[in-house]
């Protein structure tokens, strides 16, 4: 297994956080929660911007996300300031505008879905990475036309007309909505450009119409 690959093994992030053998949901520790809790979501969305995304308050207040995603400092200060129509929503990266292309593996099925997804891109490039209260994003550089549930158990793709949630968010991680988990940066190295052995997988479900853009750009 790759190097990359064998940092993404759950086993490896005890430490991190631990499995429930009866649900994808990970407890995280308690430094990790105040940790995210000692920066207001303004902090997180500025830094999100300067790092390229284009985000959106995930919230109550209805926006046409995806049109209005932005990197603006002004505006993200006008929607997460007290009184905002941001104030304590997450935040979110429209992932079009964003040119983005994340792999979303959710544990525990995505430990067998790490093993399948090396088998279609024997070398997945090191490359940033988010750890979510169900597992791990993996922010690959590049657009498809959509996203694509792989057929590997616990493995999805999210990109054009989609969006993900960035460090700084949080999610309930029980049905009682009384344990609220973080999002937070694995690594935040440069973003690797999506791989061709991925892009050729995703192109054979012609029914989803994976047309894919990679940016001219260089990568961040």
């Amino acid at each position: 297994m790759g190097a990359f690959y064998e940092d993404l093994n759950p086993e490896r992030h005890s430490d991190e956080y631990r499995f429930h053998a009866d649900s994808i949901a990970l407890e995280h520790s308690r430094a990790l929660m105040d940790n995210s809790c000692r920066r207001s979501k303004l902090d997180w969305a500025l830094e999100a911007a300067r790092l390229g995304y284009k985000v959106f308050p995930l919230g109550r207040h209805p926006i046409i996300w995806e049109q209005a995603a932005t990197d603006s400092p002004k505006k993200i200060s006008s929607w997460w300031k007290f009184g905002g129509i941001g104030e304590g929503c997450n935040i979110a990266a429209a992932l079009r505008p964003s040119e983005i292309t994340i792999v979303e593996l959710i544990f525990p099925a995505g430990r067998k879905g790490i093993e399948l997804l090396r088998d279609v891109v024997a070398d997945l490039p090191t490359t940033r990475t988010v750890i979510t209260p169900r597992g791990i994003h993996i922010h690959l550089r590049g657009v498809t036309a959509s996203s694509l549930q792989l057929p590997f158990q616990g493995v999805s793709i999210k990109s054009a007309g989609d969006f993900a949630l960035l460090p700084g968010s949080q999610e309930y991680i029980d049905a009682h909505h009384s344990r609220l988990a973080p999002y937070y940066w694995k690594s935040l190295g440069p973003i690797s450009s999506v791989p061709q052995q991925l892009l050729a997988e995703m192109a054979k479900d012609e029914h989803a119409g994976m047309a894919t853009r990679l940016p001219k750009r260089a990568t961040r």
